[in-house]
């Protein structure tokens, strides 16, 4: 059996399409952020909601497209946030896809092999806005991962997206694991990011995955978006470079 776990797709139905052509899976996770950003949300929408995952999320963009909030993300990419959902997908999305992507649920669990599995998008004490560097130090990861790592609602391993960054660390008594974004990788690498779990019998194999897609074909989609050209140049930079700055 093999599932393959996307995460943060932001638009870009052209990488997401790499991503599924290419990887052979049985199963489909999805750790959230399907809109923003990319030049298609609804192309997204549509194609998840097709291939009708068995664990889906929410996420900080989902969130605030559907109940018309903030992202509450970083600074250096939120006015491009603003402005990408009032411009392309407010404008794309129908109102039942916003009502879809309100049910979504904030966390998923699931087992494998005897190890329990939480996903989130962003961390367990905050699905939706909490951030999981590896790189910022123990303090931050304790006190992020102090509610899983508690025995009546915890997991041994912890899946979640959220950075854009692609990872795989064991912490104290855990496994955690990041997919990296499909639509809009910021790890320095500009192909599209995802994460393969293979099981068999007794053992879950977590195999990290990248795949090159057509960048050009995604930045065309935004001809007709009404974007400012800097937005565009902005947009442009970050798929090409795989990093905001």
């Amino acid at each position: 059996m093999r599932i393959l776990v996307v995460s943060d797709i932001h638009g870009n139905s052209t990488a997401l399409k790499e991503v599924i052509s290419h990887v052979s899976f049985d199963y489909l996770w999805v750790l959230g952020d399907l809109v923003d950003y990319g030049p298609d949300p609804g192309g997204v929408v549509d194609l998840v909601r097709e291939l009708d995952p068995s664990v889906i999320v929410r996420g900080n963009h989902d969130h605030a497209a559907a109940f018309n909030v903030d992202c509450g993300c970083g600074p250096s990419t939120h006015e491009l946030s603003v402005l990408t959902r009032s411009k392309i997908t407010l404008q794309s999305l129908s109102r039942n896809d916003l009502d879809w992507l309100k049910r979504i649920p904030l966390t998923g669990n699931a087992e494998l092999c005897g190890s329990k599995i939480h996903m989130v998008h962003g961390s367990p004490d905050n699905p939706l806005y909490g951030y999981l560097y590896y790189h910022k130090g123990p303090a931050i990861l304790d006190m992020s991962l102090e509610r899983l790592q508690s025995p009546e609602a915890g997991g041994s391993i912890l899946l979640h997206g959220h950075t854009h960054y692609q990872g795989l660390i064991h912490y104290r008594d855990l496994l955690l694991v990041n997919p990296g974004s499909v639509g809009q990788p910021r790890d320095g690498d500009n192909r599209a990011a995802y994460l393969v779990i293979d099981v068999n019998t007794d053992e879950a194999r977590f195999v990290l995955g990248r795949i090159k897609y057509d960048v050009d074909k995604s930045l065309k989609m935004y001809e007709r978006s009404g974007l400012p050209e800097w937005a565009t140049k902005q947009l442009a930079r970050i798929l090409r470079n795989g990093k905001v700055d």
